[in-house]
């Protein structure tokens, strides 16, 4: 770790100008405050840990440096007493009481704006009840609280790893407008705050749907509605009489109310899933492994977009697994609330990739790599969610795949409409 931090600071890209470092935060690095590897430093420890009854507790503890701020919040030091080390952005390289000054991470971001949780909140939505007064003030959500002392995050060395969790700030109890109207979780990634949509317990059986009141009923009702209307028309179910001795499999349904990025609402959905836990290996399927773009190739497709300036398009590919055709002949029950146009029928032959089917998801992931092989695709021998083109001018193509979630990079924006262009061609696609 340390030696990674030093040498993204310091080693020159191909183009002998910027370091990773630089390209990535977009200023150049500060190593005045550099320290040597396992250099002594004291730790401060927040006054919320330490014994308040015995004046004599220390302040700090002495540790070894052996990690640089990179994507931590603060220096990494190692504690020879706990066998830990511990990541801390208040560190001295000298016993407190001296008057050196405390090296903190010298690439520490600036503080977002301070959020309303309005911001995040359709109040004009349908389903709530109340409506919030305009002269009640407006609770803040801290962008940046400099006064409380900053957590300390601990990695085990010897055993497994363990995480101190900051003190609960005796703030008071918020009101019960709060409460009543919303649950918010607040979820801190490397200095962004994502809010959740607001608390909706959808229904978990057909029955529980159709057992809401108006007008939510009717909403659940027109999403089933919807749900089989997508399944006839992409010939995905086919009423026929089922062969004796065969395995017939059940079904359910999956309901869920859709948000945008906000938290307004949208739609309600309905997914017909199969149960596939009662499929039977060996005669309703074999394979079931699809591969997916890992999270660390998804950080090195990040870096190559902003080393190399690509451009990037995202999208969604709506309903990926009702692609493909199935493998092998499969029946399924009629669904709760499923309008049998055939008498004689006694249940359904599933010709799709019906979601909940084991070898569903391989199934798309086969489908869609011979798609982007006709374009020109091959995928990689170390990330088999990532696919590689490479253009006449020398330029790489990059299509990385989770699922049916696809990013797209490429030099210019002309590619990145060639290859959208294809695939829009064999599937309904959805910009993000």
């Amino acid at each position: 770790m340390f030696a990674t931090g030093l040498l993204m600071r310091i080693t020159k890209l191909f183009d002998g100008d910027r370091t990773l470092w630089e390209v990535i935060h977009k200023r150049k690095p500060s190593l005045t405050r550099a320290h040597a590897f396992g250099a002594e430093c004291w730790v401060h420890i927040p006054a919320a840990d330490r014994t308040k009854s015995d004046l004599a507790s220390p302040k700090a503890w002495k540790g070894k440096l052996v990690s640089w701020p990179n994507e931590r919040s603060g220096w990494g030091v190692y504690n020879s007493k706990t066998d830990k080390i511990i990541f801390s952005r208040d560190i001295k390289s000298s016993p407190p009481g001296h008057d050196d000054t405390v090296s903190r991470q010298e690439e520490e971001p600036e503080p977002p704006a301070v959020v309303t949780i309005e911001d995040f909140i359709d109040f004009d939505d349908d389903d709530e009840d109340q409506v919030r007064n305009d002269d009640e003030p407006r609770r803040r959500l801290p962008a940046a609280a400099e006064q409380r002392e900053q957590p300390q995050e601990v990695v085990g060395v010897g055993d497994r790893p363990i995480r101190q969790l900051p003190r609960r700030a005796g703030r008071g109890q918020h009101s019960d407008w709060y409460r009543q109207n919303f649950v918010m979780f607040i979820q801190e990634l490397e200095g962004h705050l994502f809010p959740i949509s607001p608390t909706d317990k959808d229904p978990l059986t057909y029955d529980e749907a159709l057992s809401r009141p108006e007008p939510e009923r009717q909403k659940w009702i027109d999403a089933i509605e919807r749900e089989f209307n997508s399944l006839i028309k992409n010939g995905t179910l086919e009423e026929v009489m089922v062969p004796e001795g065969v395995n017939v499999v059940s079904t359910k349904h999956v309901f869920k109310t859709k948000y945008d990025a906000n938290g307004n609402f949208i739609k309600r959905k309905d997914r017909c899933v199969a149960r596939g836990f009662t499929q039977e290996y060996g005669v309703d399927y074999n394979e079931t492994y699809a591969p997916v773009a890992r999270m660390s190739s998804l950080r090195i497709f990040l870096v190559m977009v902003i080393v190399h300036s690509f451009v990037v398009w995202q999208t969604d590919v709506e309903t990926a697994f009702l692609n493909p055709d199935m493998d092998r002949p499969l029946y399924i029950e009629f669904p709760k609330g499923w309008d049998k146009k055939n008498p004689k029928a006694t249940g359904l032959l599933v010709k799709k990739g019906l979601y909940g089917f084991k070898q569903s998801a391989r199934l798309w992931w086969m489908h869609l790599m011979q798609t982007l092989e006709k374009l020109g695709f091959g995928h990689s021998e170390t990330d088999w969610g990532i696919f590689l083109r490479k253009e006449s001018d020398g330029s790489i193509t990059i299509v990385f795949v989770y699922v049916d979630d696809i990013l797209i990079a490429a030099k210019t924006q002309a590619t990145i409409d060639s290859v959208r262009d294809g695939l829009k061609q064999a599937y309904t696609m959805t910009d993000i």
